[in-house]
């Protein structure tokens, strides 16, 4: 589901994958720990977005703004002492 990434099932470079994730949602292991789709797309879909409210969300959200500034041309890089 995230951001509609999708495997096409009826091409032959994907039955594997198909195949291997069928076999690991019907696992006991696994299987116990699965919830419905809505509720896991609706449990994750701000973190997807970058609107996390947790503590961790709001120390990626803080860290990844960080690297995006770090990025922007014009801008010096930070020395790194190897």
């Amino acid at each position: 589901h995230y951001r509609d990434l999708a495997f096409p099932a009826d091409e032959d470079a994907f039955r594997r994958i198909h195949k291997w994730w069928t076999a690991v949602e019907q696992h006991p292991a696994v299987a116990a720990t699965l919830v419905c789709r809505d509720r896991l797309v609706a449990s994750y879909s701000d973190y997807a977005l970058n609107k996390g409210t947790s503590e961790y969300a709001k120390g990626m959200q803080a860290a990844l703004s960080s690297a995006a500034r770090a990025r922007q041309p014009g801008r010096p890089r930070p020395h790194v002492s190897i």
